[in-house]
């Protein structure tokens, strides 16, 4: 497997911020509508089968991480952390039911983050819904 390394330049950025954005839904549009397709499919964590997309460095180096200020950051910040946490919790879980609820946490602390990188650049959940019908529409023309 390949692996990447994130080395921050700026110390205007905390790397929990940069991760953040990276992961949020937003960023992985971007990186759908500019890479290709990879071989095959994976299995999702919800288990439906889905395309799978490049990562590279060639795909990611140039998303527009957005510069706010470090205090601007934290909320960001703190959600990563938590995250970063249920995860770790999750690893651990062996009840069905406890691994469910700390799914359930996960997946609305990542739409935490969604909401708040969708404030970051401006944008809302739905002009991306639209931006990725406008590109499934051009891709059927």
């Amino acid at each position: 497997a390949d692996v990447y390394v994130c080395i921050l330049k700026n110390k205007q950025f905390n790397l929990r911020y940069i991760q953040g954005v990276l992961n949020s839904k937003l960023m992985n549009y971007l990186v759908q509508r500019n890479s290709k397709a990879v071989d095959g499919a994976a299995k999702t964590s919800t288990g439906e089968t889905k395309r799978r997309y490049s990562y590279s460095v060639k795909n990611i180096s140039n998303l527009p991480i957005k510069k706010i200020s470090r205090n601007g950051q934290q909320e960001i910040v703190k959600l990563v952390l938590k995250l970063e946490s249920l995860i770790n919790k999750l690893t651990l879980v062996t009840d069905t039911l406890a691994g469910d609820r700390i799914r359930d946490e996960i997946s609305m602390v990542d739409s935490k983050i969604d909401k708040l990188v969708y404030q970051i650049y401006e944008s809302t959940e739905s002009d991306i819904k639209k931006l990725m019908w406008d590109s499934v529409w051009l891709t059927w023309k």
